[in-house]
C-alpha cells in the first residue's frame, strides 16, 4: 500500500498540491513520521 507524503507539512504551510506530495510504502511513512510530536526537553 502507498501513502501520500508532503515534502513540506500543512502545518508548516505546505499544501496538497501534487508539487509538495510523492508516494511512499505505507511502512517507510510511518517509520518517518513514528518521531513526529515528540519532543525532549532538557532541564535548565
Amino acid at each position: 500500500m502507498l501513502h501520500e507524503h508532503h515534502f513540506t507539512y500543512r502545518r508548516h504551510g505546505g499544501t496538497d498540491e501534487g508539487t509538495n506530495l510523492r508516494l511512499v510504502h505505507s511502512e517507510c511513512h510511518r517509520q518517518h513520521h513514528s518521531g513526529d510530536g515528540k519532543r525532549i526537553t532538557q532541564p535548565c
